[in-house]
């Protein structure tokens, strides 16, 4: 027979269990659900998800807006279109953590280089819009092979 404490080292009198020996306990950690790294990946999804399907949304409006109406889809700077491309980082942000910490990175240096990866592609791709979108307003859209 085994004697396993499952008290706390705080009560002054731990519980004791008396197991027989075709028995196992089996102990996890209990992670709260705001620190757990797969809830975290979860919700950055979701947050990536829809704030990039809201952003894609008002940059296909631009566009018909553009073709129909000719209003120049340049200006990107509305409150519309920097919330969503800000939230789709946050998010990214999020699941980039939740990531590395399910492969055992600490929170802290998990969190600093999500922040990182997330800037650089945030600040990248936002130029590479901005780009895109004065070539639409000015009509000079290269086709993908011109690229190459």
């Amino acid at each position: 027979m085994k004697i396993i404490n499952l008290g706390k080292s705080m009560p002054p009198k731990p519980q004791l269990m008396v197991l027989s020996d075709s028995q196992e306990l089996t102990q996890y950690a209990v992670t709260p659900p705001i620190n757990d790294p797969l809830i975290m990946l979860l919700v950055g999804g979701a947050i990536t998800a829809i704030c990039g399907l809201f952003f894609a949304r008002l940059m296909q409006i631009k566009i018909l807006s553009w073709e129909r109406e000719q209003i120049s889809p340049v200006p990107l700077g509305n409150s519309k279109t920097i919330l969503s491309w800000i939230g789709s980082f946050i998010g990214l942000t999020l699941l980039c953590t939740g990531a590395l910490q399910i492969l055992d990175f600490s929170p802290e240096k998990s969190l600093i280089a999500s922040l990182l990866i997330s800037l650089l592609l945030g600040i990248t791709m936002w130029m590479v819009t901005k780009q895109l979108m004065e070539e639409v307003a000015n009509g000079t859209v290269k086709e993908i092979d011109d690229y190459f």
